[in-house]
């Protein structure tokens, strides 16, 4: 398991080729004020900045920038900050691209006041305030502010030092694959801010990878071979069914996008009282077959897959996960 909490938090001004001389100015400015807040900030174009690297993008630029952006764009929107977004549009932005947060400011001076920023619910849990409303709250995202930093530009180092801290990978390298037996490919996921823990190997056997959420609460995730010659659902079947469980129903078959590709997927559930249990089981292929993966959540009235992946934990591990396979790069 490797960790990305530790990193220096490194911030990219993004400016695309026909930024105005003005724009230029400003973001040497937000540069020098992100600086006095201990961020280490520089002016970056879009293909120049690390994939991982956390980055401001100006909003009336962005489909411009985007442009640009050839690998990984899911990774590259999760690591941007827009700027200036309407505030009418913002929350439909973050939700739409999966973003780490939004900023409007009015004039350069706002970045060495006080200020509040959108940001990500699942990163700032229960700290500083959450500023609600309309127009201020999605269920992913929220208006916020912190009364213990200074300035907009401290607010937001505190937001990048949690975020670092949530975004922690648990990678599955070709090696371990090996040494389980499985075929080898490469498996990563983050698990920092989802609440789930991983199952010692000996009690998940075949798996990559398994998560559990708290006793009771019915959250989980998995990842493994699936059988050759087996079909999705016969697959999910044969390792979901257990002999004196509750039977399992199949609810729908569909197409969805998951570790960077459209993939096959099935959603069946159970149910035991007043408790209704749906897994989210996806095909992901790869060079020497394909693997299964399961998510598990507690739902309502009506399962699906798009049920099942509304809950935050699983969101974040399906919006993170990859399969790579032995000696292609990460």
């Amino acid at each position: 398991m490797t960790e990305s909490a530790n990193r220096p938090v490194d911030v990219h001004l993004i400016v695309g080729s026909q930024s105005s001389q003005a724009r230029r100015d400003e973001v040497a400015a937000i540069a020098r004020a992100l600086g006095d807040a201990g961020l280490r900030a520089r002016e970056a174009g879009a293909g120049d900045a690390p994939v991982d690297a956390v980055r401001l993008v100006w909003a009336d630029e962005l489909e411009g920038v985007l442009a640009h952006v050839e690998a990984d764009r899911e990774r590259w929107l999760e690591c941007a900050v827009i700027v200036n977004a309407a505030r009418e549009d913002v929350l439909e932005l973050l939700d739409k691209h999966g973003l780490l947060g939004a900023i409007e400011v009015e004039e350069l001076s706002d970045w060495e006041t006080p200020g509040r920023l959108f940001v990500r619910k699942d990163v700032v849990g229960v700290r500083g305030e959450r500023i609600g409303g309309p127009g201020r709250d999605s269920p992913g995202y929220t208006l916020w502010s912190d009364a213990e930093a200074p300035s907009l530009a401290a607010a937001l180092a505190r937001y990048l030092d949690d975020w670092r801290e949530t975004d922690s990978e648990l990678v599955v390298d070709a090696e371990e694959a090996r040494r389980g037996g499985l075929p080898v490919v490469e498996v990563r996921l983050k698990v920092g801010g989802t609440g789930l823990t991983r199952v010692a190997r000996e009690h998940a056997p075949g798996a990559y990878v398994a998560l559990a959420g708290a006793p009771g609460g019915g959250v989980g995730f998995s990842i493994g071979p699936l059988p050759e010659g087996t079909s999705l659902e016969q697959a999910a079947r044969q390792k979901l069914q257990a002999p004196n469980g509750q039977e399992l129903h199949t609810v729908e078959t569909r197409t969805l996008r998951l570790a960077g590709a459209e993939r096959e997927a099935v959603c069946l559930f159970s149910e035991y009282l007043i408790r209704r249990t749906a897994r989210c089981v996806v095909r992901i292929d790869h060079a020497g077959g394909a693997l299964m993966a399961i998510f598990t959540a507690r739902v309502g009235a009506e399962p699906s897959c798009e049920a099942v992946l509304a809950n935050p934990s699983l969101e974040r591990i399906a919006r993170s996960l990859r399969v790579v396979d032995a000696g292609a790069a990460p």
